[in-house]
């Protein structure tokens, strides 16, 4: 219960900001696939252990809430 309250507050305080840095990684506001640009919806960190194994990011068409 408590990782999901922490990841909740993690994507709230993503959604604010317009640009992230998560894991040393820094992940843009905005990027365009195919013609189409999308905008920063939340981002996380996948650990293992004590090892970082990979940074995500979503991408929408716009933002959204549920």
């Amino acid at each position: 219960m408590r990782k999901i309250a922490l990841v909740t507050a993690f994507l709230a305080v993503t959604a604010v900001a317009e640009a992230a840095t998560v894991g040393g990684v820094d992940i843009s506001d905005k990027t365009t696939v195919g013609g189409q640009t999308l905008v920063l919806n939340g981002a996380g960190l996948r650990k293992k252990f004590f090892i970082k194994v990979y940074t995500g990011a979503l991408y929408l068409p716009s933002k959204q809430t549920s």
